[in-house]
């Protein structure tokens, strides 16, 4: 099942992961999944950063191929 769309940077930020299996150690043992944003640099005048950009734990969904 597809998780719902989260509608604002605030929510997002502060999610967390969309299944139990993307929490497990299973996986951890593999993957490093990251949470981040880069909403510090929006306010400085350097000219890079021009767009919020959230990776949070609500990002990563995993869904059966539809190749298969």
């Amino acid at each position: 099942m597809t998780p719902p769309v989260i509608a604002d940077a605030a929510g997002t930020s502060k999610a967390t992961f969309t299944s139990t299996y993307l929490a497990s150690d299973t996986l951890a043992l593999d993957w490093q999944i990251q949470n981040w944003n880069n909403s510090h640099s929006l306010s400085k005048d350097t000219g890079e950063d021009r767009i919020l950009m959230i990776n949070s734990l609500n990002n990563v969904y995993i869904g059966r191929s539809r190749l298969v």
